[in-house]
């Protein structure tokens, strides 16, 4: 394989495998709202202040004022791993309130910002792409499945069955070239 393949199939596996653990890797719950924060831009990471340079990447606390959403220097939130946070079950099994990363207190992390209700876009995106992903799945299986059951068919009857199948099975296809044209 050339190295843009292996590049797209690596990057592919990185998808599906956060889009597996996204409850683990979503800071919140997809459906938690903040009616503090609603459009709330991403916030900005941060690792300098007055006092100088820090290893450890901070967000101020949003406060929202006639102007828009500003950032309240006095409120510093280190951003950790390994935080515990709301409940969910990972792969659908296993209860745990762990997640990867968050702040602590009050402090909000939003990487995308947030929407109209204070929900975070970030999480709701990395669910949503788990539905996405599932959607194709299911797809292709489904294709699958009619696809084998239609080959069965023509390959157990032949004659006309299998003229009849094929010939749709080519119209199809050529209604496919044509749209593509």
């Amino acid at each position: 394989m050339r190295f843009k393949t292996k590049l797209l199939v690596a990057a592919l596996v990185v998808v599906h495998f956060v889009l597996l653990f996204a409850s683990f890797i979503a800071p919140y719950d997809p459906v938690e709202q903040n009616r503090e924060l609603p459009y709330a831009p991403p916030s900005r990471l941060h690792f300098r202040d007055a006092s100088g340079f820090h290893l450890r990447p901070f967000v101020y606390s949003l406060k929202l004022d006639l102007d828009g959403f500003t950032e309240d220097k006095n409120q510093v939130f280190p951003i950790h791993i390994f935080v515990r946070a709301s409940r969910y079950k990972l792969l659908g099994f296993f209860e745990t309130n762990w997640h990867l990363l968050g702040v602590s207190g009050s402090g909000r992390l939003v990487l995308l910002g947030t929407d109209g209700f204070g929900r975070d876009e970030f999480s709701r995106v990395l669910h949503g792409g788990q539905i996405s992903v599932a959607a194709g799945i299911v797809a292709t299986f489904d294709a699958l499945l009619v696809g084998m059951m239609l080959g069965m068919l023509a390959g157990y009857y032949g004659g006309w069955v299998d003229e009849s199948l094929m010939g749709a099975a080519e119209l199809f296809l050529s209604l496919r070239c044509r749209s593509l044209i």
